[in-house]
């Protein structure tokens, strides 16, 4: 499998899966529980849920990242085929932004010169006239202060894509959450994987069907 996007489409030809529990029924062809053991181990998503040829769920579409195919539609079939379409959006462009801010890196100032600053002032002469006068020059003071003594970074913060519109927040937390848990334990069959791969699926399942609804 590559580390990159992946997108598996086509019939596949395994009538005996349910593809809403992810489990096989007993009417399952042989090989049936092999191949979906194989896609829960590649951490694989299966968006088509509705049958494509008469009541089986026989071409499907697999992805590795959820997000990367929305809006799954079964159509009726084209020419003399027995299987219906699909057609579905894939989100193939996903640019990230790079914002660039300069800011003040107050881990590396050097807060006792500006202490010992502060403490050399005679506050009477500063604190006279109006409250606002007053205020613009102890603020002016501050900010000479900071500017002197606070050095700066240019830091780059890399914004990610947008989720997808049918997907609710804690959808997108549980799939962030199932990401770092593959992550950590590197193996589908551990306990932690599964439960937070099924918590995933199945919020993801809930999102798609209250967008339909």
């Amino acid at each position: 499998m590559s580390k990159n996007h992946v997108l598996h489409m086509g019939d596949f030809n395994y009538p005996g899966i349910d593809w809403t529990t992810s489990t096989t029924l007993p009417s399952a062809l042989s090989g049936s529980i092999d191949f979906l053991q194989t896609v829960e181990s590649c951490f694989l998503t299966q968006h088509v849920l509705t049958p494509t040829r008469e009541q089986a769920v026989l071409d499907l579409v697999l992805t590795s990242d959820p997000d990367l195919v929305s809006d799954p539609n079964i159509l009726h079939p084209m020419g003399s085929s027995d299987h219906n379409m699909i057609v579905f959006t894939a989100h193939l462009d996903c640019k990230a932004n790079h914002d660039n801010k300069v800011l003040r890196d107050y881990k590396k100032g050097d807060f006792d010169l500006i202490r010992s600053s502060l403490a050399d002032i005679y506050w009477d002469s500063v604190m006279t006239g109006s409250v606002n006068e007053s205020w613009l020059r102890f603020k002016n003071l501050l900010h000479g202060l900071i500017h002197k003594h606070v050095p700066i970074k240019v830091t780059s913060k890399k914004c990610s894509p947008q989720k997808p519109i049918w997907m609710s927040y804690k959808a997108l937390k549980l799939i962030q959450k199932k990401r770092k848990t593959c992550n950590k334990f590197k193996d589908a069959h551990h306990p932690a994987v599964k439960s937070a791969c099924k918590a995933a699926k199945s919020e993801i399942r809930n999102a798609k069907q209250l967008r339909k609804s």
